[in-house]
């Protein structure tokens, strides 16, 4: 078969043709996570021809993982994912040059790693692991792309390209374990990670075909209960290696204790209608993000007074808050947590 003859449908696209099937021949992708969003992100990064894909996870495979992690199948169970999806993806394309690395990510595997790499997809599950990410990223100036999945909404961003917004300038505050859901709490339909994996893939493979389309300032939120998609404005406003963070946060704990004495908020809830309903005292303005227009709510928030805008856990609230202006920002005020955190707070403070 003619090297080129597998790609002769993409390479027939406008702007594509010989030169752009090069660019991903010669390319490097790093992927970190080859579980749900993983697995048909690399399944396509692969079948389009990129030259060299690096495959971190230091996991291994487990039966519940089958419903989403299409790469594998009940043989697989046991082994580890990063060699799995290597053995399975060279049978799909073996042009592909693939690297296994069995182990977390960490700094010393990034200094090893990304100066050789163009960019990287992160497709993890642990919060920790994507601000490990992001600060590597900003280290090695090397764009990733990231995606998160809760229950049936997900959200996706082209980060630090070009001096773009990384992840640590949209959510700055890094959750506490406490106030975080796995998949195996929320759960997860396997269609959902495996929409966001595929959109990862699109968007590596536009940043190195069409650069100049890429939309780094934007984070896209992806609402699949109800079908509706948001993209949210962002900007760089991290100043790394100080401790300056651009969205004012307050705890459930200190939340419960002003409430308790005496002092009053105007909440702002930025959830879908169809989810569970914020406590009555609070009389939230309800403004979802599915509706969420940063000009639009600007305006009405301006006049707000001790402003508090919270989601279930605390996300989507720092997306919203960081789309407003500045000098709106400053006078409102991030629920860490949201409010699942407020409910933990409030039943441990009963059960005291």
């Amino acid at each position: 078969m003619n090297s080129n003859e597998r790609y002769t449908r993409q390479m027939a696209l406008p702007r594509w043709g010989e030169e752009g099937q090069q660019r991903l021949r010669s390319a490097h992708i790093a992927v970190v996570g080859a579980g749900g969003l993983g697995c048909p992100a690399l399944q396509y990064l692969a079948a389009a021809g990129v030259g060299r894909i690096t495959v971190v996870d230091f996991d291994r495979i487990d039966v519940s993982n089958l419903n989403r992690q299409i790469l594998f199948s009940p043989a697989d169970v046991g082994k580890h994912k990063a060699e799995t999806a290597c053995k399975k993806l060279r049978l799909l394309n073996p042009e592909v040059e693939l690297i296994a690395v069995n182990e977390p990510f960490t700094a010393e595997l990034a200094a090893g790693l990304l100066p050789h790499c163009d960019l990287l997809l992160d497709c993890t599950d642990r919060l920790h692991a994507r601000y490990a990410i992001s600060d590597a990223c900003v280290r090695y100036n090397k764009p990733h792309i990231h995606a998160g999945v809760y229950r049936n909404e997900g959200q996706l961003a082209v980060l630090n390209w070009r001096g773009g917004a990384t992840y640590r300038c949209i959510f700055p505050a890094h959750p506490s374990s406490e106030h975080t859901t796995s998949c195996e709490e929320a759960g997860v339909m396997g269609t959902i990670p495996g929409m966001l994996g595929v959109l990862q893939a699109h968007e590596a493979i536009r940043a190195l075909i069409w650069p100049h389309e890429v939309k780094g300032n934007e984070l896209r939120l992806i609402n699949l209960q109800n079908n509706t998609m948001r993209n949210i404005e962002t900007a760089r406003s991290m100043s790394y290696g100080s401790d300056a963070a651009p969205v004012r946060e307050i705890s459930a704990d200190e939340l419960i204790t002003q409430l308790e004495q005496g002092k009053t908020f105007t909440f702002v809830d930025v959830r879908e209608p169809f989810e569970s309903p914020s406590p009555a005292l609070w009389n939230a303005l309800n403004i979802p993000m599915s509706s969420w227009v940063p000009e639009e709510v600007a305006t009405r928030v301006s006049a707000l007074k001790d402003c508090i805008i919270f989601c279930q856990h605390g996300v989507r609230s720092i997306a919203a808050i960081a789309s407003l202006p500045l000098e709106i920002q400053a006078n409102i005020t991030n629920l860490t947590g949201g409010l699942a955190a407020f409910k933990i707070a409030e039943a441990n403070k009963i059960a005291q």
